[in-house]
């Protein structure tokens, strides 16, 4: 089974060592000393071709269990999901679209419906482009209704953004919930009135279209992170959150 390990007090040497074996690190912890050690979280697959030499270089490195069978934790979050699905019926004005992780159709008629249930905050914009596969990225834009923005016709702009990297399904969801509580609270919510009055927020909900579509494939890929460009050594994917070239 694939696992996940903390390692511990890595030099940039370790690191570099570790990572030029493919391995998927997670996050990367520096620590205050100069030179700097490191902690990292990284994900271990003992059917990668270069497991047994990977396994030569961490058998001296200090390490803690995050995940001892990730493979497993992925099974009971298919079947959480599977669970909710004959119950997968929500609506935008309540919270119950945050019940469970949501497909990407889903999250589409979500933005749909926001865009419905409150025309007078949330419009629906051209689509900003195309993903490597074809796929149309879309883009909202919430903002107070014209009567509360007179005299202020050039408001300073916020523009998020999630689902860069396909796997953190939490980051789809935790944006959705943004864009709900800033349409329905306008007007209730002091705080959220006052930004939408000064701010117009531009929201591309999923970049990583292809990606979050090919880790709800199966549970072989739910930790893919990347998008699914075609590379010229055969492999697929690159990291969108820094490679922007053609």
């Amino acid at each position: 089974p694939r696992k996940v390990l903390k390692l511990h007090n890595l030099t940039r040497f370790a690191v570099d060592q570790i990572a030029s074996f493919g391995v998927d690190i997670w996050a990367l912890h520096p620590s205050a000393q100069a030179p700097p050690r490191f902690a990292a979280d990284v994900l271990i697959d003992a059917r990668h071709t270069n497991y047994s030499a990977l396994a030569l270089v961490l058998r001296d490195v200090d390490s803690t269990v995050i995940h001892l069978d990730l493979d497993l934790a992925i099974k009971a979050e298919r079947a959480m999901i599977a669970k909710t699905a004959a119950q997968r019926i929500w609506s935008v004005g309540d919270d119950s679209f945050f019940d469970t992780f949501r497909t990407y159709e889903e999250h589409v008629a979500f933005a749909d419906q926001l865009a419905s249930k409150y025309p007078q905050i949330v419009t629906q914009l051209p689509p900003i482009g195309k993903t490597i596969e074809g796929r149309e990225i879309h883009a909202l834009k919430l903002a107070s209704p014209a009567k509360a923005a007179s005299g202020n016709k050039n408001k300073p702009a916020v523009y998020l953004e999630s689902t860069v990297h396909a796997r953190e399904w939490l980051a789809t969801s935790s944006l959705a919930y943004v864009m709900h509580s800033l349409a329905s609270s306008y007007g209730s919510d002091a705080e959220i009135t006052d930004l939408l009055d000064k701010f117009d927020v531009y929201v591309a909900p999923i970049v990583n279209i292809d990606g979050y579509l090919y880790t709800w494939q199966s549970s072989d890929n739910r930790m893919w992170r990347k998008n699914r460009r075609p590379n010229r050594d055969g492999t697929f994917g690159a990291d969108i959150n820094r490679n922007w070239g053609p």
